[in-house]
């Protein structure tokens, strides 16, 4: 699994992590492992609700809507 600066709000494995599961951090090939059944996973997912967003108005809501991750570089995306 690749992840991302946005990987837990976008829905993916680091946003059903829970207290005490078992990850593996593979550095260099840049992968994060999560120790669940394929079935376990699936539960999760199926459960999992985006998160409502911390800024509703002013300046940070909209850098939040335009910005791309901090992964590339925070910058406001092209349409």
């Amino acid at each position: 699994m690749k992840t991302n600066s946005r990987e837990t709000a976008l829905g993916g494995l680091l946003a059903i992590v829970q207290d005490e599961d078992m990850i593996t951090i593979d550095i260099p090939n840049k992968r994060i492992h999560l120790h669940l059944s394929d079935e376990e996973i699936k539960e999760r997912l199926s459960k999992w609700r985006r998160p409502e967003p911390k800024f509703k108005n002013g300046y940070l809501s909209i850098y939040a809507k335009l910005a791309e991750s901090a992964a590339k570089g925070g910058i406001i995306k092209k349409d």
